[in-house]
């Protein structure tokens, strides 16, 4: 992973005793921080850092070499290294970061399958920390095609463990079912047993003969022996 070099000032040599101890002058590393954790939130109308920590002794010049996790958000480590005769050192430590991002928000009650479109989404300003795990959307077009999974309260953030793509295929449809190669072009009507999406793999059964096999799922309607 490339490692991102923002140089800052300390001033003065933070006390000697070892263990988490709080920056004397936290501003120019709080502004490194923020700076970095900016490059994963370009639209955010704020980035806030807070709670700075880190281990032992910290040179009056120092370069912030590493921010974990990205995108970073919430609680976070980094990493400081400098150059102390010839010898290289560095410490870490942790922070916090708290990010406003303009957001999908359910405009209304969404029930499983509803779409996720203008009338039930709207993007607004919100603070996104506690969803650092679960995801967010950020964009329009990352919720073009989708529909909700689960129940959706409106007022809420939207995360990508409540939508998903519509299936192409429904459970008990009739589909058609292609077979090709080079000699030999089939098409047959099969019954689906499973739900599926383009790529997926479902079980489809002919009707005469009961016989059931796996088919991969190509468009609306179509699977295919491959």
């Amino acid at each position: 992973m490339k490692k991102i070099f923002v140089s800052f000032l300390f001033g003065s040599l933070l006390g000697a005793a070892p263990g988490p101890i709080r920056s004397q002058v936290p501003s120019k590393l709080e502004q490194a921080i923020q700076e970095s954790a900016r490059r994963d939130w370009p639209n955010a109308s704020r980035v806030e850092v807070s709670q700075i920590n880190n281990r032992g002794k910290v040179p009056e010049k120092a370069a912030l070499m590493s921010l974990q996790p990205r995108p970073a958000l919430g609680a976070v480590s980094f990493e400081l290294a400098w150059e102390e005769k010839g010898e290289p050192k560095s410490t870490f430590g942790t922070a916090i970061i708290r990010v406003e991002e303009p957001v999908a928000i359910a405009t209304k009650n969404l029930n499983p399958g509803d779409p996720l479109d203008e009338e039930g989404i709207r993007f607004e300003n919100r603070e996104v920390s506690r969803f650092s795990k679960n995801g967010i959307f950020t964009q329009t077009h990352e919720l073009e095609n989708k529909i909700a999974r689960t129940f959706i309260r409106s007022g809420s953030i939207v995360n990508p463990t409540q939508v998903e793509t519509p299936s192409e295929i429904k459970r008990g449809e009739m589909v058609d079912l292609l077979f090709e190669n080079t000699q030999l072009s089939i098409k047959a009507r099969m019954k689906a047993l499973d739900n599926g999406r383009t790529g997926q793999w479902i079980r489809v059964e002919n009707q005469n003969n009961k016989r059931i096999v796996r088919a991969k799922v190509i468009d609306q309607g179509r699977v295919a022996l491959k």
